[in-house]
């Protein structure tokens, strides 16, 4: 290497930390501004540091505050995809129609990492954390992953000091790390190649590929820049399914890198006169400095490069890189193609419901519960999810069929005011409840001629206009209602002993949102002197000004998961405010409801069915494939390290709160679907704009 290139080398790396990453505004907006201008950054860098010369002037100079840094606004800002189905958003051409355009050369080379194999975070810096976990590392000062980072660069600043080139093994890495950790070198590069071996798998759209290939005994090399040396890559490779290959060619045992085009003239030299493309995802190293060597070359787009524009904001850095790992390598890898609803039920459902049913194990646990109860509709896929994934036979479970109707036909009985509110007063500021589905409920014995004489009619609606002559009729006949309700209350007591059995404690399971489900229930046990103690574990809670609710939230009788009064409640206010709050309970609610409508009462024997939306069930079963099969690849790919399930409720919720800022985006989707408002039988759309 000539000395103006070496000189170039040593101060390069100073120069980029001097201009961008000793300040967290630049290097904030420069990296975004990269991420989002790949190409462009590659073939016209001048433009890169025109903007980067701005964004000096704009902060070092004017001492302006980046905006990532205000909680309410963001540079850039990232919104959901727009355009129908997400998997759709970037084309690639089908696996075997790639593989078809490859055969007119004799030697075919693939790039690693990105390429032929992913991780499930979308930095592989964040598998670092993984490392440092595992070796036990513990400091006040900084963590394992930053330190990882800058032993890396030093270890490669001292080989170029040394010999010219900055490519390094992973042994140099951890020679540097030992000296500052006494971490012995053996037992850190193990640590970390296990790492790798544990999440790295094959990338199916290449892995088709090169499958094809070799069925065509095509000449196939594996060339990357890396510190994985090759007898360790061979394994790593062979774990995720690639084998028979020709030769690898890897920067560490060479010294020489594609980023300077060195490793290309290995390439070149060792497969004289033969045709030769390159296949991979970094457009500098792989393109570019192919092009230079002329080479020819197919760019592969990292999944993360496209899925990451798509991705929620503000999500904490481990959890988040893991979530936004697992969805970017399911929709772009060009495999796989999913309609819009599996799609939600995947991006935004499946992190939450995981991490919910993690949450609830370890709730339930911790409270001794002896049984924990899902309450329908709203508890169908935690309880699947559940069973499926955190069930280990200490706690039974069951998934119980309960509703608003039958809850509050037989608690606010006892409480006129409450009944009014909640039942007449509420639905009247809604406008879209008939009478008819109130009296059903209530209180069926009331006769056409009794509401002839309030001036009322079964088909009116429940609104302004009528309400108070319709609180003059259950007020008329309260008397009737609360012992048409105590004999259907003892009716259920029945079912309650059974639920309950020997057990002294129990979870009671609920979406949300004011915990009137699991709150009926603890009140009905009361009634009925049953001794049992009940915690109720809900999704979300908005307490409103409710302060009977905030009571049980400071004695402990409730928990709620993603937000409440009491905690995350950033997530609250973005539930409430952004679009209308009952838009953004339906639409949540969508992504675990059962495939069943709700229950309107019960007689002692049966449950009685409301009317079901059947119109909805076929999209309902493509937003609970969609969460099935994350929780699927998240338990799969992090089963080694649980400690990764312990997701925050405010992780949980940011993907959910990224697509509901878009009410566009909700209205184009769910627009369609039919709405059960309240109580009753009435179900209502929702239009589009």
């Amino acid at each position: 290497m000539s000395f103006m290139k070496r000189m170039f080398y040593k101060y390069k790396d100073k120069l980029y930390y001097l201009l961008v990453d000793s300040n967290g505004s630049i290097a904030s907006e420069y990296h975004n501004y990269v991420d989002n201008h790949k190409k462009e950054h590659y073939e016209n860098r001048w433009k890169s540091w025109v903007y980067l010369l701005k964004l000096n002037i704009k902060y070092r100079i004017f001492g302006n505050v980046n905006e990532y840094n205000k909680l309410n606004k963001v540079v850039n800002e990232r919104l959901p995809y727009m355009n129908g189905a997400e998997s759709e958003a970037f084309h690639r051409v089908e696996a075997h129609h790639f593989a078809k355009s490859l055969m007119i050369y004799d030697v075919i080379s693939f790039d690693i990492f990105d390429t032929l194999i992913l991780r499930p975070f979308d930095k592989p810096t964040s598998l670092f954390n993984i490392v440092g976990e595992r070796l036990g590392y513990v400091s006040i000062f900084t963590d394992f992953l930053a330190i990882r980072r800058l032993a890396e660069k030093e270890a490669r600043d001292l080989m170029q000091s040394k010999t010219g080139s900055r490519e390094v093994t992973l042994e140099d890495i951890y020679k540097v790390i030992s000296k500052k950790t006494n971490i012995p070198v053996e037992v850190g590069v193990s640590c970390e190649f296990n790492a790798e071996v544990d999440y790295c798998f094959a990338n199916p759209y290449m892995q088709r590929v090169f499958n094809i290939l070799r069925s065509q005994n095509k000449k196939i090399i594996i060339t990357s820049d890396m510190y994985i040396p090759q007898d360790k890559m061979i394994k790593l490779l062979e774990k995720c399914g690639y084998a028979g290959f020709d030769k690898l060619y890897i920067s560490c045992d060479y010294k020489m890198s594609k980023q300077t085009g060195e490793l290309y003239d290995i390439i070149l030299n060792d497969y004289q006169g033969m045709k030769i493309v390159h296949i991979g995802d970094n457009y500098e190293s792989d393109i570019v400095q192919a092009n230079k060597k002329h080479i020819d070359n197919r760019f592969y787009k990292s999944v993360n490069n496209i899925g990451n524009t798509y991705r929620a904001e503000w999500m904490s850095n481990i959890i988040g890189s893991a979530y936004r790992g697992i969805v970017n390598s399911w929709l772009h890898n060009g495999t796989n193609k999913f309609n819009v609803y599996y799609e939600y039920g995947f991006i935004c459902g499946g992190l939450y419901v995981f991490g919910f049913c993690n949450w609830l194990k370890r709730k339930a646990i911790e409270e001794k519960c002896e049984k924990i109860v899902f309450l329908s509709r709203d508890g169908y896929i935690y309880n699947k999810v559940y069973k499926e994934y955190f069930d280990e036979g200490c706690i039974d479970t069951e998934y119980f069929l309960w509703s608003r109707q039958i809850s509050i036909s037989n608690v606010l009985s006892n409480d006129f005011d409450g009944f009014v509110e909640r039942i007449i007063k509420q639905k009247a500021r809604k406008n879209t409840s008939l009478l008819e589905s109130v009296l059903s409920i209530y209180c069926p014995f009331i006769t056409d001629i009794q509401l002839t004489e309030f001036g009322l009619r079964r088909d009116m609606f429940i609104s302004n206009k009528t309400v108070d002559r319709i609180i003059k009729l259950f007020e008329y006949y309260w008397v009737d209602i609360k012992q048409y309700s105590e004999h259907n209350s003892n009716k259920l007591k029945n079912e309650f002993l059974r639920l309950i059995g020997n057990k002294r404690k129990i979870a009671v399971v609920d979406v949300g949102w004011t915990g009137s489900g699991p709150l009926s229930i603890l009140y009905l046990l009361k009634k009925w002197n049953i001794e049992c103690e009940v915690k109720c574990f809900m999704a979300g809670n908005f307490g409103y000004s409710n302060s009977g609710t905030e009571r049980h939230y400071l004695n402990g009788t409730i928990e709620s998961y993603l937000f409440s009064n009491f905690h995350n409640r950033r997530n609250q206010q973005i539930h409430l405010t952004t679009n209308k709050s009952i838009t953004n309970n339906a639409i949540f609610e969508m992504l675990t409801q059962a495939l069943h409508p709700s229950i309107s009462s019960y007689d002692g024997v049966n449950y009685v069915f409301s009317i079901p939306e059947v119109e909805n069930y076929p999209m309902y079963k493509e937003i609970q494939k969609g969460i099935l099969d994350f929780c699927n690849l998240y338990s799969k790919r992090f089963i080694k390290d649980k400690w990764l399930y312990n997701i925050s409720g405010f992780d949980a919720y940011r993907p959910y709160a990224f697509y509901a800022k878009k009410e566009s985006w909700l209205k184009s989707i769910f627009g369609d679907f039919k709405y059960a408002y309240g109580i009753g039988n009435n179900l209502s759309k929702i239009n589009k704009k």
